[in-house]
């Protein structure tokens, strides 16, 4: 496995389409993070030290007085969990590196730049420095959408107006479709939302959030997988 100047760029460019989104994501943060009351310096420390859009948005739209420390970590928790086996996923590649080339490039480890890196890596190409080129791109972008989204936010007197508060619902509802592999996983989507409006409806807070995670999650764990079915030998007879 290389790191290279080349592969880091290579990143940067790669990555410019979703850097786009980045941005407009960003803004539609910071126009909630400024409506929920947080100023520019507190709405950037949340984008630069958090940097996970969906764990932000979630924090926002719990946001009250008194704030809910226990339910946002535990929402934040149920999220974000996913990049454990995204990380996870990269040790065969990254593990050969030095500890700061590893963990510098997972500081900026996104959903998107870990599509990108890992279609290259299993299509044989070995340059590490594309993953942290594609996630330091990544990372610029949002941080100048939060900024542009605060400054602009003033301006917004009602950001669902524009639809800002359905980034979320929006973004969850792609990543369904996005991770959904047939009819044999309808299940655990189902069970997961029937639980989720039933803890909304019946218990106060965000722990529908945390309890549709966890019953999709154990709904998968006991479901019986399905066995590959043995292949057989094709033959032909010519005639």
């Amino acid at each position: 496995m290389t790191f290279t100047r080349q592969g880091f760029m290579e990143g940067v460019t790669a990555s410019t389409m979703m850097t786009v989104g980045a941005v407009a994501w960003g803004v539609a943060v910071g126009v909630l993070a400024q409506q929920k009351g947080l100023g520019f310096i507190e709405s950037m420390a949340m984008s630069l030290l958090a940097y996970s859009g969906t764990a932000q948005m979630i924090t926002l739209q719990l946001w009250q007085d008194p704030l809910p420390w226990l339910g946002i970590f535990i929402a934040a928790l149920a999220i974000n969990v996913r990049y454990i086996l995204l990380s996870a996923a990269l040790r065969p590649w990254l593990a050969s590196l030095p500890a700061g080339q590893v963990y510098g490039t997972l500081a900026v480890l996104g959903d998107s730049n870990w599509g990108l890196a890992m279609r290259r890596f299993l299509d044989g190409r070995r340059d590490a420095a594309f993953l942290l080129g594609s996630g330091i791109a990544l990372y610029l972008g949002w941080a100048v959408g939060t900024a542009i989204g605060t400054l602009a936010g003033t301006a917004i007197a009602s950001p669902q107006r524009y639809g800002f508060d359905f980034f979320l619902p929006a973004f969850c509802a792609t990543w369904t479709v996005a991770f959904w592999r047939g009819g044999g996983r309808l299940s655990e989507f189902g069970i997961a939302a029937l639980v989720a409006l039933l803890v909304q409806h019946y218990v106060d807070g965000p722990w529908y959030i945390a309890a549709g995670a966890l019953a999709g999650s154990l709904v998968g764990f006991v479901r019986p997988q399905p066995q590959p079915q043995p292949q057989t030998e094709q033959t032909s007879h010519a005639g």
